[in-house]
């Protein structure tokens, strides 16, 4: 029962300023108890579905899984075992270049007690590579790190209009696409994510869990 509900039931009625304040309180309370688990924080995922850049369309769902406890103050914010929600932005194949464009743009987490938040991440890079591990092995995937949120070169392809159109449809935001780093394969090489694939995600925005 709440501060408010018992003072009532104790002291029969209440001014409406008093219960108005008690409430406050009360609200005050709950809000201190948000957690934020700030931008740029890496968390170690595994993915459940698998991303193809052949075979994946606009629009596709996957998911993945946290594999390790997110801990700030020696406290578990976030632990392992969560799901995680995302889609595919798949750009088309430009013959001239030999290579294309593909987004992969996690949208939200499944907490431990079922409650959905948004989530705003992308893969870790370095020097222009993502790392993924499959089977103790390590797998790269490029990633122009320095177009990331800009209109790369003609000579590369980014998803179209249409695609961007039924990505939107599929709850897209225009910042989700602008803060998702985008993955690149070039020489007729393929973009592929398998299922039980290890990466690391960083947040691109505070994660407020409440």
């Amino acid at each position: 029962m709440s501060s408010a509900r018992a003072a009532v039931a104790h002291n029969g009625a209440l001014s409406v300023p008093l219960i108005f304040l008690l409430l406050m309180i009360n609200t005050r309370s709950c809000l201190a108890d948000d957690v934020a688990i700030p931008e740029n924080t890496k968390i170690n995922i595994q993915f459940q579905s698998p991303i193809s850049g052949e075979e994946s369309k606009t629009g596709d769902a996957f998911s993945a899984k946290t594999t390790s406890d997110a801990v700030i103050d020696g406290k578990i914010v976030l632990p392992k075992s969560l799901t995680i929600e995302g889609t595919v932005v798949n750009g088309a194949h430009n013959r001239a270049s030999r290579s294309h464009f593909m987004l992969v743009v996690f949208n939200s987490i499944i907490l431990s007690d079922g409650n959905k938040i948004p989530l705003a991440a992308d893969l870790v890079a370095r020097g222009g590579v993502v790392t993924l591990i499959r089977n103790l092995e390590l797998v790269k995937i490029d990633s122009p790190v320095q177009f990331a949120g800009m209109v790369p070169p003609r000579a590369l392809s980014m998803p179209d209009q249409t695609e961007m159109d039924i990505a939107k449809a599929q709850g897209f935001s225009s910042e989700s696409i602008d803060r998702t780093l985008p993955l690149l394969a070039r020489k007729n090489k393929s973009i592929y994510i398998g299922t039980g694939d290890s990466a690391r995600i960083r947040l691109t925005k505070d994660l407020v869990i409440h």
